[in-house]
């Protein structure tokens, strides 16, 4: 799937927008009408403030990792499992209270992994012991709360672990919305 473009203003929104391609037709369905994947799939969050569907922060890059590795993605600001800090544009490590939504995009031909690490695992979205979500070639996973929801909780010491399951090297994009901190 192309990602056709994203923008974020901090003081505006963040906009995410896909074409999925034929091949992979999805219908969501509303109380008022049915979009199909013909149309672009636009998700804005409301970034500069805090609350129900609303974020203060944003994460975004795109990382490589060599076949086999793992790495976590350090949202909650601690220092667990060795992560990696999850920093604003500004460059600015973040320590996040709530994940309000993302945007995971697998850009290789090896299938990755998204958790799976029971000890450092996000509870609030992978639950205990979870054995993560594998995302195949060219798969996306978009996790956005309702308007009415303030976000997954994160709590200390949890990451976002990724693991490039193949035998050569694995490209991804993150992008993130969160209410969270700076240090």
């Amino acid at each position: 799937m192309a990602l056709s473009a994203i923008g974020f203003n901090m003081k505006s929104s963040v906009n995410v927008m896909s074409k999925l391609p034929a091949a992979q037709r999805i219908t969501m369905r509303t109380q008022d009408e049915v979009v199909t994947d013909s149309q672009s799939v636009n998700v804005s969050l409301t970034l500069g403030s805090t609350g129900p569907g609303k974020a203060n922060q944003v994460y975004v890059d795109e990382r490589t990792l060599t076949a086999g590795q793992a790495e976590n993605l350090n949202v909650s600001g601690g220092s667990a499992g060795g992560a990696v800090a999850v920093r604003n544009p500004h460059g600015q490590v973040l320590s996040a209270t709530y994940i309000v939504g993302w945007y995971i995009q697998n850009l290789s031909n090896f299938s990755i992994q998204i958790g799976g690490d029971a000890a450092y695992d996000i509870a609030s979205i992978f639950g205990s012991g979870s054995p993560g979500v594998i995302l195949r070639p060219g798969a996306v996973w978009p996790l956005i709360v309702s308007a009415g929801d303030t976000g997954y909780p994160v709590q200390a010491n949890e990451v976002l672990r990724v693991k490039n399951l193949g035998t050569g090297s694995a490209t991804y994009r993150v992008y993130m919305a969160l209410i969270a901190t700076t240090a």
